[in-house]
């Protein structure tokens, strides 16, 4: 398989793997990682669309939609209508949301910790950097390949 073991296979791989550990890490707080990330894209107390969310938390729309719900249900979250745009739906964290998402902060942190150690002297801020480009020359969905001889 040509694409195993290309860059874009270690960064899908490894990415995978973070999120199973922490997956794994919040499982006793009963939270899973994508409500830990509303939680945390909402953990400065304001109010956000879910638009706004969902460019803050990287969880398409039509997903954020239904995690929402549940999470409204489980008492994680409120919705309320914007007061500017009668059409909008605000979201925030509950007093409950907020005390998860702080209970899980130690392991987290812990987490980053010991994975920044194993990556010491990796240049993190530079993956970053290449990880807001990485997608800019990618062939959009419906594109042709061009061969390149």
């Amino acid at each position: 398989m040509a694409f195993s073991g290309s860059l874009a296979d270690i960064l899908m791989r490894a990415g995978q793997s973070v999120a199973q550990d922490l997956d794994g890490l919040l499982r006793p707080l009963d939270l899973s990682l994508v409500q830990w990330r509303v939680l945390d894209s909402l953990s400065d107390g304001k109010g956000r669309t879910m638009s706004g969310l969902s460019a803050r938390s990287a969880i398409q729309i039509s997903a954020l939609s239904k995690l929402v719900d549940r999470m409204v249900v489980r008492s994680l979250v409120l919705r309320k209508q914007s007061e500017r745009d009668q059409r909008a739906v605000i979201v925030m964290a509950s007093d409950f949301g907020l005390e998860a998402y702080r209970k899980s902060l130690p392991a987290i942190r812990a987490y980053e910790a010991r994975l920044a150690q194993r990556l010491a002297g990796f240049d993190v801020h530079r993956l970053d950097e290449f990880m807001l480009d990485a997608g800019g020359d990618a062939p959009a969905a419906g594109d042709k390949a061009i061969p390149l001889n």
